[in-house]
């Protein structure tokens, strides 16, 4: 009988019991089988090693099974494989009425006094149990923002908003921290007449 046992984690090994050798249904998924040891007469143990990534979560390891002897029956199994890992963050800034901001480069346009909006897009397994805005490399901690989901928004921009954020998501394998995008706010001044 052919059996698939387990999930893995990140970079982890997949065990695997079958009578001759198990095989991805991905293509192009890097793995090294070990050599079969024997159980007896009619049984042998394969151990599988699979160098997941995040990108193998939720894809499929079949493991089949066959006999020379035999060829016309073939024994097989199959498990969704769940990898864990670190979450993969991505921030952006929406200036309203200008495009959005996520290349990293100072924005420009921006006034004292108008509101921005970052987003935070994670992906994550375990999901994601905390997502923390950063400026200048420390938790965000600011008067006027409005919070919706994953998105946190900047109101009443001022001169000291100008800086890099980032957002830093968190679940049990650890933390994720975003790239950084530049947010550049332009100060208005007062003309003074003499």
């Amino acid at each position: 009988m052919a059996e698939v046992l387990g999930g893995a984690e990140y970079g982890n090994t997949v065990r695997s019991k079958v009578m001759t050798g198990c095989i991805s249904s991905e293509q192009g998924v890097p793995g090294i089988l070990c050599p079969t040891q024997s159980l007896g007469p009619d049984s042998t143990v394969s151990l599988l090693r699979l160098l997941t990534t995040p990108g193998d979560d939720g894809g499929i390891l079949e493991c089949r099974a066959s006999s020379p002897t035999l060829p016309h029956l073939t024994a097989s199994d199959s498990t969704e494989l769940t990898v864990y890992y670190v979450p993969k963050a991505t921030i952006s800034i929406d200036a309203g009425s200008s495009s959005s901001l996520d290349s990293g480069l100072p924005s420009s346009g921006l006034r004292e006094g108008s509101s921005a909006t970052l987003t935070c897009v994670t992906r994550a397994n375990p999901p994601v149990y905390n997502l923390t805005f950063m400026f200048n490399g420390r938790p965000l901690h600011r008067q006027n923002v409005i919070t919706k989901g994953r998105s946190l928004t900047l109101l009443e921009l001022q001169h000291q908003d100008s800086g890099l954020y980032t957002c830093l998501a968190s679940n049990t394998e650890g933390d994720g921290e975003s790239n950084a995008v530049a947010l550049h706010i332009d100060c208005e001044y007062e003309r003074i007449m003499f």
